[in-house]
């Protein structure tokens, strides 16, 4: 059996920023594999970019793994081992391109200090390297832009820059958070195409972050559902946008404009605080399949078919009815 890249193995998160514990993530599951991009969908604040730091290393407010386990090619990295992976193994593109670059320095000094770190090369082949990337991004004047600091590009210029430098190191698993947020419609697809095409080009795994249903349809073979600090259904992406079996999943769904629908069909209620030690399924307060046992009992997973798994009592033996 094919073992993934990377796997998030019933990992729940503790953040400490006031001494308390204050739970962020809880009892997650994630399997990624080579090759292979695997899309992370939920509202905000569910989640979604902390999942990101866990695999990182760079849990904020001193946060830190309560229970579960991290595994990367094969090996336990959940103590600080996985602070190695990152700028080696595992690569990133954040929300906000101009904040990931320090904006005292030069792109260039930036970008070439990366990849001497990265593969222990001197200046001139750092640099070389550099401008190569730069060119495989469909940037102008590769040279010019060395010697320019991050304030002097645009929002669609500074993605393309980020996707060159952690596509640079050659990453098993780059994480793409939120790519494409300050863009706008046209740069969005050209900014996912490019980051797809160089996946495939080098066989990179990719963790593709968002609240778009659209844009996760069009780049993902598999797709994880976040609520709330918890999955509540993964599987393959074409089964699970074509018959998705969570009620959440199902409403994300229903609210995507469609045809000549002229009324979306919203989710009652809004995402609670992440930190929500409620009994029973956290949806549960706005999901309108609700049953009793959705009050009182967490639910477990459920293997639907070979395609999806889901976390929903409807599923159960004893209560299957959707």
């Amino acid at each position: 059996m094919k073992k993934p890249l990377a796997k998030i193995s019933n990992v729940s998160v503790d953040l400490f920023p006031n001494g308390a514990p204050f739970t962020v993530l809880e009892n997650i599951s994630l399997d990624i594999f080579q090759g292979e991009t695997l899309g992370l969908i939920g509202e905000t604040g569910c989640g979604k970019s902390m999942t990101a730091w866990l695999l990182l290393d760079m849990l904020p407010g001193n946060g830190k793994i309560i229970n579960g386990s991290v595994w990367f090619k094969g090996k336990d990295v959940t103590d600080s081992s996985r602070t190695l992976l990152r700028g080696k193994n595992i690569a990133m593109i954040f929300q906000d391109p101009l904040r990931a670059l320090n904006p005292v320095h030069t792109v260039g000094k930036q970008f070439v200090t990366i990849l001497k770190s990265r593969f222990g090369i001197d200046n001139q082949e750092a640099r070389s390297m550099a401008l190569k990337w730069i060119k495989r991004v469909r940037l102008d004047s590769p040279e010019d832009i060395l010697l320019r600091y991050p304030h002097q590009f645009s929002g669609g210029q500074m993605q393309r820059l980020m996707i060159a430098i952690a596509m640079s190191i050659k990453p098993d698993l780059l994480i793409a958070d939120e790519p494409t947020t300050a863009l706008d419609a046209t740069l969005k697809t050209y900014t996912l195409d490019l980051i797809n095409s160089i996946r495939k080009e080098e066989d990179i795994s990719v963790l593709l972050i968002s609240h778009n249903l659209n844009l996760i349809a069009n780049y993902c073979e598999k797709i994880a559902v976040m609520y709330n600090g918890t999955i509540v259904e993964n599987g393959n992406a074409d089964h699970i946008l074509e018959k998705p079996k969570h009620p959440y999943t199902q409403g994300l769904i229903n609210a995507l404009p469609k045809g000549n629908k002229k009324r979306l069909i919203s989710i009652e209620g809004s995402t609670p605080t992440v930190n929500n030690k409620q009994s029973g399924c956290r949806f549960e307060p706005r999901c309108t399949e609700a049953i009793p046992i959705c009050k009182t009992s967490t639910p477990q997973l459920f293997d639907v078919t070979s395609e999806s798994q889901v976390f929903c009592h409807h599923y159960s033996k004893e209560n299957k009815v959707l």
